[in-house]
């Protein structure tokens, strides 16, 4: 399980990725000093977390979509896993 990030580190970091997503690259550190010029942070500790998310948000970005099955599937597929009931 992963770490839980807070309201405030997720919408701030959405907004910096949204406004500046070809400046975002797949690497922790770059992305640290692209922070520390582009917002000024209480700490070093909420720097390296804005950036940690933001670069799972440019990982998050580039893979591909996951494929949602449509409910009949689901259904079917439910349907044949359960054991038939006999009649005597």
């Amino acid at each position: 399980m992963g770490r839980i990030r807070s309201t405030p580190i997720k919408r701030t970091g959405i907004k910096l990725f949204s406004t500046n997503k070809d400046l975002f690259k797949g690497d922790f550190e770059s992305n640290k000093k692209l922070i520390d010029s582009l917002v000024e942070t209480r700490s070093k500790k909420l720097r390296n977390v804005l950036a940690g998310y933001v670069t799972h948000l440019v990982k998050k970005s580039k893979r591909k979509p996951r494929r949602r099955k449509e409910p009949e599937q689901q259904f079917d597929r439910r349907r044949d896993r359960m054991p038939r009931r006999r009649s005597y």
